[in-house]
């Protein structure tokens, strides 16, 4: 099964988990069973998304890395 950005599967099961906040997983990742952690800002307005699909994806506000 393969395991769609934003989710990541862990070992031994066929079940999708989305990421969580502050994390990211690229579909083109071939680590599939955990979410990159995403970098952290200088400045953050909004906060942190789940089920990001990329680094760019990673916050629901405005960032300064």
């Amino acid at each position: 099964m393969p395991c769609p950005a934003g989710y990541f599967c862990p070992l031994f099961s066929n079940k999708a988990l989305l990421c969580e906040a502050g994390t990211y997983r690229e579909q083109s990742s071939n680590m599939t069973h955990k979410c990159t952690p995403c970098p952290k800002p200088l400045a953050l307005q909004g906060g942190w998304k789940t089920g990001a699909k990329s680094v760019n994806d990673c916050f629901t506000g405005e960032a300064s890395l």
